[in-house]
């Protein structure tokens, strides 16, 4: 016993005095900071110092955020990269700012003593802003995780295996098609009948009715090898990539590829504008107050309308392809079954690889300083049930800003498509057996939606597009703090990804298939002259309305009356606005527009759409998120911001395409539809 308690003091001493020499040369080194420099001025215990980019933090430089200079300090030795938040004890506002501080003050990652306890040295030293000295501030020196995880391993290895299944699958096709092994083929050759017997494709970001398929499109010599041959060829880049080019014959609805590919330019554009809003800290924050009084920025707020053109699409296509095929082969017993089946497998089996990427692999693509926010935002979105949510098409019910419970949170439109889809055969079966009544669905669902967002934005007293609000306040203190306590999130939560308050567009969709059906003769569709110039008038001056309309919000504010006006109306008249323009375009008299919208060139990219909604956020939250330097709100930023991002957006949608979507595709086809390959 008495050998315990002398190990015992000895033991205490030992870690005392180590404490002791710790917080010596913990205080030495801070001492060695020269309070006159700006940058790193060390005195041979390494190179330390303030790592601010601005100097100031009384409202009228900078903002909530400083990323300092993370590089520069990961190039020095003996020195630590840290976070200070300053405790808002005494401001509503809590404050950030990176510090590049001895590594002696920093003995682990979670041990931060030392720098509370020379709390005021730090300050002093460092030349922190006066908010850290009134409030004190709580260290976080815990760097973002690097090393990749055993999920992240089993995701690339997996993307690994369909990598090598193309390859394999491309270099057999070439030997196939040039007929080096004929010994595989059968004697006999089959000739494939291509036609449609049920159309279930109608996902409006990524293909439309010329580029459905639902039988096998393995033709030729290719039908004549054995079934696990077949399955092997189904991942040939070579056929899958002529599949992707391949121009369709010309059709009136041809205009709708140019329409869906400029959406989902748009919906780049204003995640763009989201995310070095709302997500990046800004060195320029007040600065932006005149751009976005400008008219040329309305353009990016026009962004807000990408997603109802795309609910607006689903809608028309839905109901009219649905109902041709009612017309043509009647209901069956299996319309309903693949009708949904098909649906969720084309939707799914893309999502499914974009949501483990996305989760278990883009936490570790890059680092900085505020890298360790994107790992806890993609794990705190994805972990639990979240992922689950988003397969199964839920997520949307979800409150994503309150509890950040929505994997993927993007794909909410994901599940207000499905949903929409599901009940769409409800009211398509109701108008194939009494138009009157179809008619009347329609019109109530229109209605429905339009006293959905009056009621919720008046109840939430809920403020149309996020931070505009706030813009245009004198009380520049008050602006940072109202931005922090915005209504976005109830805005989200409540209206913006809710069934019920964004149908609208999409039932919009629906009006222009019955018009288009019901006058349809000889598969044109007569509209006199003047009914083509009404409709080409009368939409355009809708969409430019509620595309600039903006322009008021930000320069004079809305009030709750105008608020409840805008959100009641603005989805609804969206889709409205679409179906009076594309009337004409759609019944082969779109002219000059027309051609443009319709031009082989926009196919390829059209197809690629729905790749490119599902990792355009991916590659998006991840360029933010890696950020060493404060973010300038300019908009020529913007626009090269964009234009990289549509770019690389269409160009990862490209690659899944290759090595997972059209393959799986492909297999649908082959083990789905067995009895195509008899015909």
């Amino acid at each position: 016993e008495m050998m315990n308690k002398q190990l015992s003091f000895v033991l205490f001493l030992f870690l005392n005095i180590s404490c002791i020499l710790s917080t010596s040369q913990c205080e030495k080194d801070l001492e060695s900071i020269l309070p006159t420099s700006k940058y790193y001025l060390g005195s041979g215990h390494g190179n330390y110092g303030k790592v601010l980019l601005t100097e100031n933090y009384d409202g009228t430089v900078g903002g909530e955020f400083d990323l300092g200079k993370y590089s520069m300090c990961g190039f020095q030795e003996n020195s630590h990269f840290c976070w200070l938040q300053s405790k808002s004890g005494k401001f509503s506002t809590k404050y950030y700012t990176a510090a590049c501080v001895p590594k002696s003050c920093v003995p682990s990652d979670t041990n931060t003593t030392l720098l509370t306890d020379n709390a005021e040295l730090v300050i002093s030293k460092l030349g922190l802003p006066q908010v850290f000295s009134d409030d004190g501030f709580i260290p976080d020196c815990v760097g973002a995780q690097t090393k990749f995880s055993v999920p992240a391993i089993i995701v690339l290895t997996f993307i690994s295996i369909l990598t090598l299944l193309t390859i394999i699958g491309t270099i057999l096709d070439i030997e196939v098609q040039f007929k080096y092994f004929s010994k595989l083929f059968k004697p006999e050759k089959q000739k494939i009948d291509t036609e449609l017997e049920f159309s279930t494709e109608y996902l409006p970001i990524n293909q439309g009715e010329d580029d459905i398929e639902s039988k096998s499109d393995i033709r030729g010599d290719r039908n004549a090898v054995s079934l696990p041959m077949k399955l092997i060829l189904a991942w040939s880049a070579y056929h899958n990539y002529q599949r992707l080019v391949s121009t369709p014959r010309a059709g009136s609805f041809d205009s709708l590829n140019g329409t869906r590919c400029i959406a989902m330019s748009m919906v780049v554009l204003g995640h763009v504008y989201f995310f070095s809003w709302f997500a990046s800290p800004l060195a320029n924050l007040f600065e932006a107050e005149d751009m976005m009084k400008t008219l040329p920025f309305q353009i990016i707020e026009a962004g807000y309308f990408a997603v109802d053109t795309f609910f607006w699409l689903s809608g028309f296509l839905v109901s009219y392809l649905f109902l041709k095929n009612l017309y043509k082969t009647g209901f069956k017993k299996s319309t309903l079954p693949m009708f949904y089946i098909h649906r969720y497998i084309r939707l799914t089996v893309p999502l499914f690889l974009a949501l483990f990427f996305f989760w278990y692999v883009s936490p570790f693509l890059y680092n900085g300083p505020i890298w360790k926010g994107y790992q806890t935002w993609v794990n705190g979105e994805c972990n639990g049930w979240g992922w689950l949510r988003t397969l199964l098409y839920i997520q949307n019910f979800a409150n994503y800003i309150a509890d950040g419970q929505m994997c993927m949170g993007w794909s909410w439109y994901l599940a207000n498509d499905m949903q929409f889809f599901i009940i769409s055969p409800i009211i398509l079966l109701a108008y194939f057996k009494n138009k009157k009544v179809g008619w009347g669905l329609t019109i109530a669902m229109l209605i429905l939606c339009i006293a959905c967002n009056l009621g919720l934005t008046w109840g939430y007293n809920i403020q149309a597009f996020g931070g505009l609000n706030y813009v245009g306040t004198s009380n520049k203190a008050k602006y940072i703090k109202e931005l922090g306590e915005g209504d976005y999130g109830s805005e989200f939560d409540v209206i913006y990804s809710k069934p019920w308050t964004r149908c609208g567009p999409y039932f919009a969709g629906f009006i222009l298939s019955f018009i288009l059906l019901e006058r349809e003769k000889d598969k044109k569709v007569y509209l006199p002259r003047l009914i083509r110039y009404m409709c080409y008038v009368g939409g355009s001056i809708v969409l430019l309305v509620l595309s600039f309309i903006t322009w008021t919000v930000s320069n004079f504010g809305w009030n709750l009356a105008a608020n409840v006006i805008y959100e009641a109306l603005a989805r609804t008249f969206w889709g409205l606005g679409l179906s009076f323009l594309f009337l004409p375009l759609c019944s082969g008299y779109g002219g000059f527009l027309s051609k443009i919208l319709a031009a082989p060139f926009w196919v390829p990219f059209a197809r690629l759409t729905y790749g490119a909604y599902l990792y355009h956020l991916i590659n998006l939250g991840a360029y933010y998120a890696s950020t060493q330097t404060l973010f300038f709100m300019q908009f020529n930023v913007y626009m090269y911001n964009w234009v990289s991002s549509v770019i690389v957006a269409f160009l990862l949608s490209f690659l899944q395409f290759l090595i997972w979507e059209k393959p799986i595709m492909n297999l649908e086809s082959l083990l789905l539809f067995p009895k195509s390959m008899k015909k």
